[in-house]
């Protein structure tokens, strides 16, 4: 059946037309400031995480300091033992007490040392090269995490 054109209502048509566009804009605009909000939340956490494991890097590297001063104080402190036994082996000219000495003195400072040196400086390298890889891991992970607004609409 057909309507006469008179009869035809256009402001109702226009009203809800206009309110229709009206909630599909809300929607998308509380979608959006939802999507902000989850964003800020995202870097305020990040930006948490990354001071946290700057101001670890830098307890590693004074620690790591620490350690290697500490390593240089037991040669430091074993030298007067050495001293000793050096006396000793001149005095006794025993060879198998010199041959056991200079065992014990090339592990204590060649071996030993060496190897908590070279444990250290490994520890404060993987912290290091840590920091950017967590960083680059935290932002791809947010990066796929996108939420998807209820009506279907993609929020990029």
């Amino acid at each position: 059946a057909r309507v006469d054109i008179n009869d035809y209502d256009a402001t109702v048509e226009y009203q809800t037309s206009v309110q229709n566009s009206h909630d599909a804009t809300q929607e998308i605009l509380v979608a959006e400031a939802a999507s902000q909000a989850a964003m800020q939340d995202i870097v305020d956490d990040l930006k948490a995480d990354t001071d946290e494991l700057e101001s670890r890097v830098v307890a590693l590297g004074s620690d790591t300091e620490t350690a290697i001063s500490e390593i240089y104080q037991i040669q430091t402190d074993l030298e007067p033992i050495f001293g000793i036994v050096d006396d000793l082996r001149e005095v006794t000219r025993c060879g198998y007490i010199g041959d056991m000495y200079y065992g014990v003195k090339d592990a204590f400072c060649q071996t030993v040392l060496n190897a908590l040196a070279t444990m250290v400086i490994c520890l404060f390298l993987i912290g290091l090269f840590t920091y950017p890889t967590v960083i680059t891991s935290i932002i791809l992970t947010n990066e796929l995490d996108v939420p998807e607004h209820p009506s279907g609409i993609q929020c990029n």
